[in-house]
């Protein structure tokens, strides 16, 4: 059996992913992700019906991995939406942030990656919602408001700093959860 044979789809996928962190969407193009596999556009098209769909695929994987396993388990915690807010937090964090910035380059040249993207993001928003509403008894739009809040910081933190090392990480996680609080104390109150 040969190596081309043996390579498949989600070989093509984790090279991505890999490629993506660490070169950006221009690693992904159709002949640099060949040339990094050492194999032929033949076997790419083997597992792929272009480089569309390969994209797609790749998307599709990201967020998967990066959300539907993220979000595994939440919710079990019953009357303890501070310990679900713990939890997500301490793994959003494991994330690697290299590919997040690199798949939402991706997104701004692919309308297909885009629209992957933006369901994740109103996946991702929609349960920062719902934990903002158990944890503070908020309306669903004041909740929505403090979810958009705390993701635009996640996103940028991404942005600004991708390689940032986890126990800075850890530190403006809490910071940003420490201020919420204290504001959710003082100043909100149910709608």
């Amino acid at each position: 059996m040969s190596r081309a044979e043996r390579y498949t789809a989600a070989h093509w996928i984790a090279l991505g992913h890999k490629d993506l962190a660490e070169g950006g969407a221009d690693a992904v193009k159709l002949e640099a992700i060949c040339k990094a596999a050492g194999l032929t556009r033949g076997s790419f098209y083997h597992h792929f019906k272009d480089h569309p769909a390969f994209l797609a695929a790749l998307a599709a994987a990201w967020a998967d991995r990066n959300t539907s396993r993220l979000m595994a388990g939440l919710g079990t915690n019953d009357g303890q939406p501070d310990a679900d807010a713990r939890t997500l937090n301490e793994r959003a964090f494991d994330l690697d942030f290299a590919l997040e910035v690199g798949m939402r380059d991706l997104a701004r040249r692919h309308p297909a990656v885009a629209e992957i993207v933006a369901e994740t993001d109103d996946w991702r928003l929609a349960v920062l919602r719902d934990l903002a509403q158990a944890r503070f008894g908020l309306s669903s739009d004041k909740a929505a408001d403090v979810a958009f809040l705390e993701y635009a910081a996640f996103c940028g933190m991404m942005l600004i700093r991708p390689g940032l090392d986890r126990a800075t990480r850890d530190r403006l996680s809490r910071l940003l959860d420490d201020m919420t609080l204290r504001q959710a104390a003082q100043v909100w109150r149910p709608d």
